[in-house]
C-alpha cells in the first residue's frame, strides 16, 4: 500500500510543480539552474527532517489516533511539506523580489513571467521564451532569476524575444537582414 501511495504522491507533486508527472522524465532538457533554489532546497530539507523527527518522536501518538492510516500519513506529510515550502518560497518570495527589482530597474517597456510560469514551461523551452524581457533607453534586456535582475542582450537575440512594436519604437533591427546592414 505504501508503494501505491508513494506513486500517487509523486504524481501529485510533479503535477503541481510541472503540470505533468512524466515531464521530469521525458521532457526535462536542462535543470532549472538558479541561485535562488539553494535556500529553497535547504529549507525544504530542514523542514522534511523536522517532520521526520516529529513522526518518529510521536509515532505512538499518531498510531493511536489514526490506526491503519499511518502508512498513508507519512508520505502525505512529506509531499505536503515539500510542496508547501517550494511554492511558498518560489511563488511569494521570488515573485515579490522580481517585482521590486523590475520597479527599481524602471524599464520603458517590460513583460515578465512569474516564477511559476517559468517552472511549468522549463522542460519545453530551451531559449526564446525568457522569464521576462525589457527595453530601457532602447537597449534590450532579459530577466535572469540567477542574477535577480535584467541582463543586457545583443540585437541578434533581441530580434527573437523583444516584441516587434517595441523594436519599431526604438529603431532596433526588425529582422536578421537588418543586422547585416
Amino acid at each position: 500500500m505504501r508503494w501505491i501511495f508513494a506513486i500517487v504522491a509523486y504524481g501529485l507533486i510533479t503535477f503541481i510543480l510541472w503540470g505533468d508527472p512524466f515531464k521530469i522524465v521525458y521532457g526535462w532538457r536542462h535543470p532549472f539552474n538558479t541561485a535562488a533554489w539553494a535556500p529553497i532546497i535547504v529549507v525544504a530539507i530542514v523542514g522534511l527532517g523536522l517532520a521526520r523527527y516529529a513522526i518518529r518522536k510521536y509515532d505512538d501518538s499518531f498510531r493511536s489516533i489514526s490506526p491503519g492510516y499511518w502508512s498513508l500519513l507519512q508520505p502525505t506529510m512529506v509531499v505536503l511539506s515539500g510542496v508547501t515550502w517550494i511554492w511558498f518560497v518560489s511563488l511569494i518570495g521570488l515573485t515579490y523580489a522580481q517585482s521590486f527589482a523590475i520597479a527599481k530597474f524602471n524599464p520603458d517597456y517590460v513583460r515578465a513571467e512569474p516564477i511559476r510560469v517559468s517552472i511549468l514551461n522549463a522542460p519545453y523551452v530551451q531559449f526564446g521564451d525568457p522569464h521576462g524581457v525589457a527595453v530601457k533607453d532602447c537597449k534590450p534586456y532579459i530577466w535572469s532569476f540567477r542574477q535577480m535582475g535584467f541582463v543586457e542582450v545583443g540585437d541578434g537575440l533581441a530580434i527573437n524575444i523583444i516584441p516587434e512594436e517595441w523594436r519599431k519604437k526604438c529603431g532596433m533591427p526588425l529582422t536578421g537582414n537588418d543586422l547585416r546592414k
